[in-house]
């Protein structure tokens, strides 16, 4: 369950758990832990794993405990023949740049750390991949970030929440409200265009769907997305996959069930989120 040993001082930038891009908490053998992870503009990437739950941790202790993760251990390198874009995020105007880094929320159980590299080269590609066969509700794409060979960073076009965000913040009951029949054909279209592809996203639940300026279905996150047959890594989300079926591999059926799910939740989250 411990962490690899990483070197170099933690950062001193850490005051408040905001300024934090994630944590998770967990047990083993009743044993409760949580971990923190903070990523940088460069990719630099730090972790800290406590042996405590989350209300029992103090920010200090967090900045304390926050190690730097070598690259190798997430960063994937870039294939000979990937043919992947890459670009600086410099060049992109920050407003409207976010950064997809490799997910982290098992990084402490990961042994061997292939699958985490293994995910997010995946992505990269897949993401390339739809860049050049473009969907307007598909998220804009506009290459990936490197160092050393290594694929650090995959820039996203960012907006401003997702699907689950404007209702969990309640932003329907004071901006613009969704036309839930309008929305689902798009989302339905831009699923259609990855099949048509020989794709499936093989997630589709409400945080991993933005909404643009017209309150109109983005889809994010491809970490699971592979061709029909593909093997997946990760793929289906508890409530948002059919739990009759084993997700071990890519299949349209997963994202039709997603699909409908959505469909159903759209008519009234507020009573699904607190069900």
């Amino acid at each position: 369950m411990a962490a690899p040993n990483r070197n170099t001082s933690p950062p001193h930038d850490i005051r408040d758990f905001s300024d934090l891009d994630g944590a998770s908490g967990t047990e083993e053998d009743g044993i409760p832990y949580t971990t923190f992870w903070k990523f940088y503009g460069n990719g630099d990437a730090y972790f800290a794993q406590i042996f405590k739950t989350r209300l029992d941790i103090t920010i200090d202790e967090v900045r304390d405990a926050m190690k730097k993760i070598p690259d190798p251990d997430i960063y994937p390198e870039i294939p000979e023949d990937a043919n992947l874009k890459i670009v600086e995020a410099s060049d992109i105007p920050n407003a409207e740049l976010y950064i997809k880094r490799p997910s982290l929320t098992t990084y402490e159980t990961s042994f061997p750390l292939d699958v985490i590299r293994e995910i997010y080269i995946g992505e990269a590609q897949i993401t390339e991949l739809l860049s050049r066969i473009p969907h307007k509700n598909i998220v804009r794409y506009y290459g990936c970030q490197a160092r050393d060979g290594r694929i650090t960073g995959i820039l996203l076009q960012r907006h401003k929440y997702t699907l689950l965000e404007y209702f969990l913040w309640d932003l329907h009951k004071s901006s613009a409200a969704l036309d839930p029949r309008r929305f689902m054909a798009e989302l339905g279209s831009a699923v259609a265009h990855l099949h048509a592809n020989g794709l499936a996203h093989n997630d589709l639940k409400p945080s991993n769907i933005l909404l643009d300026g017209d309150h109109m279905p983005v889809v994010i996150d491809f970490g699971s997305c592979r061709p029909f047959g593909g093997r997946l890594l990760e793929g289906g989300t508890k409530g948002w996959c059919d739990g009759e079926k084993l997700m071990t591999t890519s299949d349209k059926e997963h994202d039709l069930f997603g699909l409908a799910r959505i469909g159903e939740w759209l008519e009234d989250p507020d009573r699904q989120m607190n069900g």
